[in-house]
């Protein structure tokens, strides 16, 4: 009876969800369509930013923005011609805005937890410290301590020697026949690496000891970051949620003690014994958090201060330890590839049996070995992507050059993507 039962029902249940889908889709179309119809016969000043068509309520278009969202974001971007549409994500409705002159209006509007503060300051030496991520002389500083971490760690990545390393456990790495096999989950293996590699050269030795656990932290954050994305709290019973917000949590206490420690150091005070002299701090940590006590000194914004450097950690973080996991992953598929490299990169790469480190000769990897080198640049144009978030805390009009403004209104969230195929230094 039971059977009969879901028989019965289960075709009335498939008829009520396609009627559900078949009628949000029509309705938002016809929405949509009126939009657009309005816009271009509309006279006003400022006109509502139009939403995309979808067919699932309340998820709307979440699937194919969390499955597929670059593909999917540029072909959008090709179909709306005013730079900015508007999208629905989990009952939320977001913007997106494809035009770098809106994208920058919208990021110097804050109105949110560094809103109050003097955006001519914001914007200008707070915001221009990051410029020297790309200069001189932290290019050669920050080098210098990634190549010294390099030549220290990498026989710790591929030898047996060395075991029971923080970033090995995270790889789940299994010991084979006889101790000379080993098995790893390569993805975690390759970013926590090289996470502790780089973030050194930003935060120094004593963050990193002080808290070892920071790069597992944000990538625990980042793993359900759509989900804060929907505004979802971390009581929704969703596998994940609840560790993540935790995560978050201890990413942003870690900053905010980081951001105390270097306050204390430039006032003359001591901090605290565990953080040693900070004297490895690099020069854009050390001035970033000159210029926010400079700029508001104890009006300082605790929770924009430490989301400003959460998203430094964040930018140092994901984009490019998995852009050298994808190089190293499409090396190895490649046999004939990974040859000519490894001849190419021999003649300046030393071990030495009786030593537990490398040398490396930089400057003519740099200059040599042009295989790795397209190899990099093919796999930065393939994977490189850059988007910004921000909650509309009230309502705003943004406009570029003689077109109409949008308007956005509070509690709606705006996603700056960008889309890039090549890299050039000005």
């Amino acid at each position: 009876m039971l059977q009969n039962s879901l028989i019965t029902t289960t075709p009335w249940a498939l008829a009520l969800i396609a009627g559900c889908m078949i009628l949000t889709r029509c309705y938002t179309e016809i929405r949509h369509a009126a939009n657009m119809r309005m816009q271009s016969n509309s006279q006003k000043s400022s006109q509502v930013v139009t939403t995309i068509p979808y067919s699932i309520p309340w998820l709307g278009h979440t699937i194919s923005f969390f499955t597929k969202p670059q593909p999917w974001l540029r072909q959008l971007g090709q179909q709306v011609n005013h730079g900015i549409f508007a999208v629905v994500l989990g009952g939320r409705k977001c913007h997106i805005i494809m035009s770098p002159g809106l994208a920058k209006e919208v990021l110097a509007d804050d109105k949110g937890a560094i809103g109050a503060m003097d955006q001519t300051v914001l914007w200008g030496k707070i915001h221009r410290v990051v410029y020297q991520l790309n200069r001189e002389p932290f290019l050669s500083q920050a080098g210098d301590i990634v190549h010294g971490n390099i030549e220290k760690s990498t026989l710790s990545l591929v030898s047996a020697c060395y075991y029971n390393l923080k970033w090995q456990e995270r790889a789940h790495v299994l010991v084979g026949h006889g101790g000379n096999e080993f098995e790893a989950s390569f993805f975690p293996l390759i970013r926590h690496f090289v996470a502790d590699m780089v973030l050194p050269s930003l935060y120094g030795t004593a963050f990193m000891k002080n808290y070892p656990d920071i790069a597992a932290d944000l990538f625990e954050f980042d793993a359900n970051f759509h989900f804060f994305l929907m505004g979802l709290p971390a009581w929704v019973p969703i596998s994940g949620l609840k560790e993540s917000a935790a995560a978050r949590a201890r990413v942003k206490s870690a900053l905010e003690d980081f951001h105390n420690a270097l306050v204390a150091r430039s006032r003359g005070e001591a901090p605290d014994a565990r953080w040693g002299s900070l004297n490895d701090v690099s020069s854009v940590m050390n001035d970033r958090v000159h210029f926010w006590e400079e700029a508001v000194g104890e009006h300082s914004s605790k929770e924009g201060y430490v989301s400003s450097h959460a998203f430094l950690l964040w930018v140092t973080l994901i984009n490019a330890n998995v852009i050298v996991f994808w190089l190293f992953f499409h090396i190895y598929e490649d046999s004939s590839l990974l040859t000519v490299i490894c001849e190419e990169v021999s003649p300046f790469v030393h071990a030495q049996e009786s030593q537990s480190n490398i040398k490396l000769d930089s400057a003519e990897i740099k200059s040599q070995t042009l295989f790795l080198r397209s190899a990099f640049l093919e796999t930065m144009g393939l994977y490189t992507q850059s988007n910004s978030f921000k909650n509309v805390q009230a309502d705003f009009t943004v406009t570029e050059s003689d077109d109409p403004s949008n308007f956005a209104t509070k509690g709606e969230q705006d996603n700056r993507s960008e889309h890039t195929s090549s890299s050039e230094e000005t």
